[in-house]
């Protein structure tokens, strides 16, 4: 009946994911970036700076000082719409002299404001802010995840989910190879590769703040509508949080057949948790059926309960459940 059962590379069992962060999470994203999202149907994640939260941004020489970083109410409002929320430091400081504020303070100060855990967090300034150090540091504070800024996609089976990649949505890119703005940058791989694209910028307005820091609002919108027109039904449009939560679920909780439970036409599997960590918010995961049957054909249930089955168009059979230690799938062939 069921060649083969297992869990999706993604959500859904969408071929590749498209998300998109904005450091300093400012209250101008109002502006032009909030608008531009809800059209395309594309939610955001903002990175905090706890220190600077509901005041005029003052850091330093920035680009951005004088504009205003979101209070825990404003944050809670994107939450509501669907949007994510990350640490982006507690100073936006060196973060390995003090870790236990740059890390730990931030964290706690971002959860007490907006209600919701903080679980992934990007490194202010540069990679030097993610070095192996960082990384070892995170998982101890409760981060589940740290990105840095690398023009490269990321994948479901990412062997370091501490040092993974942003690609700078920016008008101008710095560095070696100094390159410019391209809408398409890195969609074709995703797709080809099933792999993540993390777009970064801060705040793009109709002429970017600072072009190797952002790209202008009309960039912003080309890009949003070239993930959305070429992605079509093949792209997980997804708040990172629910991506590296959906990345560890699938990672740790293993899918074993019961061989002695299982007979003729009633197949039964069971979940086994091989670590999960407790951080892991939402832990809902895409079962992939490949089988000639139908969903009208047979009778899904998990943990005694009838699941919803999709046809996919891959020409597998698709359902979602929330994993759980022990968890029993059963697939019943209906007469």
């Amino acid at each position: 009946m069921i060649k083969k059962l297992y869990s999706s590379n993604w959500k859904y069992a969408k071929k590749w994911v498209y998300s998109v962060t904005f450091d300093e999470a400012l209250v101008e994203l109002h502006d032009y970036v909030v608008p531009i999202c809800e059209k395309y149907g594309v939610p955001g994640h903002i990175e905090a700076v706890s220190f600077q939260m509901g005041q005029e941004r003052n850091i330093g020489v920035s680009s951005y000082n004088g504009y205003h970083h979101m209070s825990g109410a404003q944050m809670r409002e994107m939450i509501k719409m669907g949007w994510g929320v990350g640490s982006h430091s507690h100073t936006h400081q060196v973060v390995a002299e003090h870790p236990e504020e740059e890390l730990g303070l931030s964290k706690k100060l971002i959860e007490d404001v907006t209600g919701v855990p903080v679980t992934v967090f990007v490194a202010p300034g540069s990679n030097e802010n993610l070095k192996e150090d960082v990384q070892k540091l995170l998982p101890q504070y409760g981060y589940l995840a740290g990105f840095g800024i690398t023009d490269r996609i990321n994948f479901s089976e990412e062997e370091n989910m501490f040092f993974m990649g942003r690609i700078p949505l920016h008008e101008r890119y710095w560095g070696t190879f100094d390159g410019y703005y391209d809408e398409f940058k890195r969609i074709h791989q995703a797709e080809k590769e099933t792999g993540w694209i993390v777009d970064y910028c801060h705040c793009p307005y109709p002429k970017a703040i600072h072009d190797y820091k952002d790209c202008s609002a009309q960039h912003f919108d080309d890009r949003l509508r070239a993930v959305t027109e070429y992605g079509k039904r093949n792209v997980w449009l997804a708040n990172p949080d629910r991506v590296v939560d959906y990345m560890y679920t699938r990672r740790y909780m293993n899918i074993v057949k019961d061989q002695v439970a299982s007979y003729r036409d009633k197949e039964v599997y069971i979940l086994k948790d091989q670590g999960l960590p407790k951080h892991v918010v939402d832990r809902t995961l895409t079962i992939v059926m490949e089988t000639q049957d139908t969903p009208e054909s047979i009778a899904v249930y998990y943990n005694g309960n009838p699941v919803t089955v999709f046809p996919h168009e891959s020409g597998n059979l698709i359902f979602n459940i929330t994993a759980q230690d022990n968890g029993v799938i059963i697939v019943d062939k209906r007469y």
